[in-house]
């Protein structure tokens, strides 16, 4: 027994003496050999301590019993919280699933929008350039204008007789030619405009486009992120069930050793 051999031990209990039986028998842990060494010799003070040591055993069994019923109660609680929490994982994967394809469906919008933009800024910088062929076109006119009215004034000296007609016609001529002029000043001004809007309709378009692909990436990130914790969840279901079934395991131990000190019990107690 001091080299905590029990088998050792056991080879040994058939050469106590009479008197020390029942203790080398509960000192190996045998109830069953300590009960007959106890019936045997019919000795009230050593079926006293055959009696004890089983009331100890049986208040330790039970001790043990109710310490496996608070485990088993409270795994039970931590797998119902864990079932909370696998819930509101599933229902906060769910939103997020919606917030990706709200998300999705705007960088969509976005990259319509900014298709239409380049197709305007195009159309603009098509209608600027024939702006600007105009504006040309029509300088070129008012040149050809104010050269033909110098000729028809030098002619003017020559045909006295037509001056008055000529004049005439020459200071339409130039009020023409000035009102081609202001024409051909506006459309230029026209055409700038028109070049600086097309210019930010492009930086309006290109924002855009870098705004759909960060939408874009957001997106696959929450997708990714509600994959995860759909994972997280049925982690979380498993360990719930592994839990609940431990405590059940539990419970049915505690009611096992709730039997076994019954019995202890009723072997203590033989009357």
């Amino acid at each position: 027994m001091k080299c905590n051999n029990k088998y050792e031990a056991k080879k040994y209990v058939s050469k106590v003496t009479p008197e020390q039986k029942v203790k080398a028998h509960l000192a190996i842990s045998d109830l069953e050999g300590a009960a007959d060494a106890a019936i045997e010799r019919k000795n009230e003070s050593e079926m006293g301590v055959l009696s004890n040591f089983l009331l100890k055993l049986s208040n330790f069994l039970l001790k043990l019993s109710n310490l496996l019923l608070k485990l088993s109660n409270f795994l039970l609680k931590l797998s119902n919280l864990l079932l909370k929490l696998s819930n509101f994982l599933l229902k906060l994967s769910n939103l997020l699933l919606k917030l990706s394809n709200f998300l999705l469906k705007l960088s969509n919008f976005l990259l319509k929008l900014s298709n239409l933009l380049l197709k305007l800024s195009n159309f603009l910088l098509k209608l600027s350039n024939f702006l600007l062929i105009l504006s040309n076109f029509l300088l070129k006119l008012s040149n050809f204008l104010l050269k033909l009215s110098n000729l028809l004034l030098k002619l003017s000296n020559f045909l006295l007789k037509l001056s008055n007609l000529l004049l005439k016609l020459s200071n339409l001529l130039l009020k023409l030619s000035n009102l081609l002029l202001k024409l051909s000043n506006f459309l230029l001004k026209l055409s700038n405009f028109l070049l600086k809007l097309s210019n930010f309709l492009l930086k309006l378009s290109n924002f855009l486009l870098k705004l759909s692909n960060l939408l874009l990436k957001l997106s696959n990130l929450l997708l990714k992120l509600s994959n995860f914790l759909l994972k997280l969840s049925n982690f979380l279901l498993k360990l719930s069930n592994f839990l609940l079934k431990l405590s059940n395991f539990l419970l049915k131990l505690s009611n096992l050793l709730l039997k076994l000190s019954n019995l202890l019990l009723k072997l203590s107690n033989p009357c």
